[in-house]
């Protein structure tokens, strides 16, 4: 760089604008009013609403169940290339991966959304309060994830997939908020 031209650049000189006789209250009518009650954001007794719970346990469990499902198919995949050949092999890993981690991905899904939904609609019923016990939220829960995804194999699967889906569902209940009060020890999450 020539002499002249970084003569010029240190001749430059940024300054900021006096902004201390400016009105903040002219600039917008809202900020002209008082606040009188604090803000806040209102949430329920479990953390978020109904569809902020849907989103984040389907997205979750989508995810688990997709990235579980590409490790296996990964695996899969290269025991069942049938030629070393680098473009065979990728080819058929990535087909083992396509299909299993989709498969497992969203059956996931399907499940956290019906069980998610289920305790929404628990929830919106106030299950417990005529039950009279908290566990009946993830009873009823549990029963309707499972009564619904193994229904259409019949009815004896149906019920069969509603009793694991009642021991499931309280196994995650109870020992979630169990790991997460003492073995974790941040109390009053659940």
């Amino acid at each position: 760089m020539s002499l002249k031209k970084e003569d010029e650049i240190n001749k430059i000189q940024f300054t900021l604008p006096n902004v201390d006789n400016v009105d903040i209250r002219k600039l917008s009518p809202i900020y002209n009013q008082e606040i009188k009650a604090p803000e806040f954001i209102q949430t329920s007794k479990r953390g978020r609403d109904i569809f902020g719970r849907l989103f984040f346990n389907t997205g979750s469990l989508y995810l688990t169940g997709f990235s579980a499902g590409c490790s296996y198919g990964l695996i899969e995949g290269w025991r069942a290339a049938v030629n070393p050949n680098f473009r065979i092999r990728l080819n058929s890993i990535l087909n083992a991966m396509s299909k299993r981690g989709s498969k497992l991905g969203n059956s996931l899904g399907v499940i956290a959304f019906i069980h998610t939904a289920s305790v929404g609609v628990a929830d919106a019923i106030t299950l417990d309060n005529y039950v009279g016990n908290t566990v009946a939220t993830p009873v009823a829960a549990g029963f309707v994830t499972g009564f619904m995804y193994g229904i259409p194999r019949g009815s004896r699967a149906g019920a069969l997939g509603g009793a694991i889906g009642i021991a499931l569902s309280c196994t995650v209940w109870y020992g979630g908020s169990y790991v997460y009060n003492v073995v974790l020890g941040r109390g009053g999450r659940f």
